[in-house]
């Protein structure tokens, strides 16, 4: 289930999980198959992103997965419990990293 901008969106794609407001009012059902009307008012409701239906997107080399758990964890190099979570999520994603 794939994870995609908003902006990328198109027509006829199905929702995964429901889509919600900022303060937790679900705005779409999972199920819904997105329209062209749907997409500009969910942009107009603030929602950025959407889970979608169906195959995962492409496989994610490696070094891109050590690449984004490294911007996410940024600023949290000396806090181990933020540490051990990053290593967990490699380990989920399959990577391993030397030293780590």
């Amino acid at each position: 289930m794939p994870r995609i901008s908003l902006s990328e969106a198109r027509p006829g794609q199905r929702i995964a999980r429901p889509v919600a407001n900022g303060n937790g009012v679900t705005l779409v059902q999972a199920g819904t198959v997105l329209t062209a009307s749907l997409i500009e008012r969910l942009h107009g409701f603030g929602v950025t992103a959407v889970i979608l239906a169906g195959e995962a997107g492409p496989a994610r080399t490696p070094a891109e997965v050590v690449a984004e758990m490294e911007a996410r964890f940024a600023g949290h190099e000396g806090d181990p419990l933020m540490m051990s979570l990053r290593q967990l999520m490699l380990v989920q994603a399959g990577v391993e990293v030397a030293g780590d």
